[in-house]
């Protein structure tokens, strides 16, 4: 019998991601804020790192726990369905929070130009500074707004890895029990299963290094939210 292992990841992945929930902060004194699920800290939503948001609003943890109760005949497809979600929840918090962040410094710049524009007329036009001070703060603005442009494209193609990733990993689970199966229908040993390991070792490092880029990612994010923030 053929395996049908390959579908079986892709469907638990689905299950899980249909099940992955977010939820909304909570305000308070004009700002944003919520509680992370698994240490109970309060956290400004503005401010929230992608590990913050996808622990305190998502069900991420919930789902996590239960992943992890399940059994696998290789622990590579428990790691596969984890990273997946973990992916998912991360991607799918972060989408709402910029959206969030882009609102939020749009009318903080139109706030800080109406002032200056009222200032300038004031002052009639003698001093240049605050319309220097407005050009600054627009060229600021527009500078971040790019990154997160940039960021967004570096997640698409991160997605494109990580299915990449999982594809990989079923063809190599998938080979590898194939090959056990017929040396073993042949009375034979299985020394020679070490190619299909040795090419299995290859793609947990590859995924080891796109996980790297990934946390490098998340820092970057963290850094430019704290600056559309300040």
């Amino acid at each position: 019998m053929k395996s049908s292992q390959s579908s079986q990841i892709r469907v638990l992945i689905e299950k899980f991601k249909l099940r992955l929930e977010d939820f909304p902060p909570y305000e308070r004194d004009g700002k944003l804020y919520f509680r992370r699920t698994d240490t109970g800290k309060e956290i400004s939503y503005l401010k929230a790192t992608c590990d913050e948001l996808r622990h305190g609003l998502t069900n991420y943890e919930t789902l996590l726990a239960e992943i992890k109760t399940l059994s696998f005949k290789h622990s590579s497809i428990r790691d596969a369905v984890i990273y997946a979600i973990k992916y998912e929840a991360t991607r799918k918090v972060y989408h709402t929070q910029r959206i969030e962040l882009r609102r939020y410094y749009n009318a903080l710049i139109a706030r800080l130009k109406k002032g200056k524009i009222i200032e300038l007329r004031k002052i009639s036009g003698k001093d240049k500074k605050t319309q220097e001070e407005i050009e600054h703060l627009e060229n600021i603005r527009d500078a971040l707004l790019a990154q997160v442009k940039q960021k967004d494209n570096e997640i698409r193609s991160l997605q494109k890895q990580v299915n990449e990733y999982i594809g990989l990993c079923e063809k190599y689970a998938r080979d590898w029990s194939k090959e056990k199966s017929r040396r073993e229908l042949l009375g034979r040993n299985n020394k020679s299963l070490g190619a299909y390991k040795g090419l299995y070792g290859q793609e947990k490092k590859k995924t080891a290094a796109l996980k790297q880029e990934i946390q490098r990612l998340r820092a970057h994010i963290a850094s430019l939210e704290q600056q559309l923030d300040d």
